[in-house]
């Protein structure tokens, strides 16, 4: 699932599974991949239980996109 209003002016966060899930997080990552065409990216998560099942999705549809991806795991927002 992936409801619009989770597209904040600097990130992306929504109520998980009801407005973001991993359906919807595969999705933003086949999309930032197609429409940015990097060659890298990092994605961090935090604590949140949900937060290794979203990172991993966002993970797998870049990487399904061709993109190589840096896991930091766990981090601050300030890290990334």
């Amino acid at each position: 699932m992936l409801d619009p209003k989770v597209f904040k002016a600097y990130d992306v966060r929504g109520l998980y599974p009801s407005e973001l899930d991993e359906e919807g997080a595969y999705a933003i990552g086949r999309a930032y991949a197609a429409q940015f065409e990097p060659r890298r990216i990092a994605v961090g998560r935090d604590m949140r239980v949900s937060s290794p099942a979203i990172a991993r999705a966002t993970i797998d549809g870049a990487a399904d996109a061709r993109v190589e991806v840096l896991e930091l795991g766990k981090v601050g927002t300030e890290m990334l």
